[in-house]
């Protein structure tokens, strides 16, 4: 799903900063 691809993203891009607003999804469980 879209928070999968999202938190794949982040992780294969370390340097990106992720937004205040995005942490929360990163951080919850698919």
């Amino acid at each position: 799903g879209a928070r999968a691809s999202l938190q794949w993203f982040v992780r294969e891009h370390p340097q990106l900063e992720v937004p205040e607003d995005l942490r929360p999804l990163l951080e919850q469980a698919p």
